[in-house]
């Protein structure tokens, strides 16, 4: 409808400008107004009587942001009229005022309040948009990574398939591998799209089910192995976290095929930790060692040829320790998770 504004009951009613006005004289009054229905504009008078037109702006704004309220006063004073525009006031006029120059300020006002409005209305309808398309690439992002785990999946059943006509258990055993490489990556792609955020998992939650998953694959509870994870509350993108879990996966089968001979009982221990812009992951067993003379960096073996390269591809590096059992130490930038 038509706009509206208050006018303290000392400058009357302009019915001539088009406008529908309501006059109250003081604060008190004026609450109670402006509890029964919101104005377009609110001309107030920083003197009225009990409490003051500065001490009221708080509580028009709180109930109706896009109200404007104008400051009448008759402080001239340059410091006072800009503490008062700092605490919420649109614009100001000093009394006495003639008529046509009220008309012209307030019309000016609500225009310009109106645009704001116009423009506050934009940027609500921007935000929805956005949030809309957001949630379009969220769905999307689930639907790859549900196709991904699945044809994955596919794979991982192929070979199993094919294993059924291998009778060389070395063969055998490298097929097994490859699928626990494949089940590692598998994991990630179900996270994902299990997760309200499609691009991060809990690398926590990731590795402990891929613990469980190398459990059961090697028996690691009828052959007397402990393994144990520790890692914190960690997320991680895709891109890191499916290097990182099959550089997991390719310690733990490198550690069981070579680190306990002749169904040694050991433990394998795994701990991840985030500092100082930096993921540092330890993996340590206490089985026979690693081979003295051998270069890990430089091993023939296919496992740890992937250790070395996924590093190198998270941007880090991996050292190794001879001692008690080995242990191996990677780190890289966490700002590349």
């Amino acid at each position: 409808g038509d706009p509206f504004f208050s006018l303290p009951g000392n400058i009357g009613h302009t019915p001539s400008a088009g406008y529908e006005c309501a006059a109250v004289v003081t604060a008190e009054d004026a609450a109670m107004l402006l509890e029964k229905e919101q104005f377009e504009l609110v001309l107030l008078d920083i003197g009225m009587p009990g409490k003051s037109g500065i001490e009221l702006l708080p509580e028009i704004k709180a109930r109706y942001p896009s109200t404007a309220v104008v400051m009448l006063t008759g402080q001239v004073e340059p410091a006072s009229v800009v503490t008062a525009m700092q605490q919420g006031f649109y614009d100001y006029i000093c009394k006495p005022v003639a008529l046509s120059e009220l008309r012209t300020r307030i019309e000016g006002a609500l225009v310009a309040q109106a645009k704001l409005c116009d423009e506050r209305e934009l940027q609500r309808n921007r935000e929805v948009e956005f949030e809309k398309q957001i949630l379009g690439m969220t769905d999307l992002l689930k639907e790859v990574n549900h196709r991904a785990k699945n044809n994955m999946q596919i794979v991982s059943s192929l070979l199993y398939l094919q294993s059924q006509d291998i009778q060389d258990e070395q063969a055998l055993r490298s097929f097994q591998v490859s699928q626990d490489r494949i089940k590692a990556m598998v994991k990630v792609h179900e996270k994902l799209y299990q997760c309200d955020d499609p691009a991060t998992i809990d690398f926590g939650e990731y590795i402990n089910r891929l613990a469980d998953d190398l459990r059961t694959s090697y028996g690691l509870d009828l052959r007397n192995i402990d393994l144990k994870i520790d890692v914190e509350n960690i997320f991680m993108g895709v891109d890191s976290a499916i290097p990182c879990g099959l550089i997991i996966n390719e310690l733990v089968t490198n550690s069981l095929k070579h680190a306990f001979p002749k169904d040694r009982s050991g433990k394998i221990a795994i701990s991840l930790r985030e500092a100082d812009g930096q993921f540092t992951m330890i993996f340590e067993d206490d089985g026979v060692g690693f081979p003295d003379g051998l270069d890990f960096a430089g091993a023939p073996t296919l496992g740890l040829t992937i250790v070395n390269s996924f590093t190198q591809k998270l941007g880090g590096s991996v050292a190794m320790h001879r001692g008690h059992g080995t242990q191996f130490c990677v780190t890289f930038p966490s700002a590349f998770a």
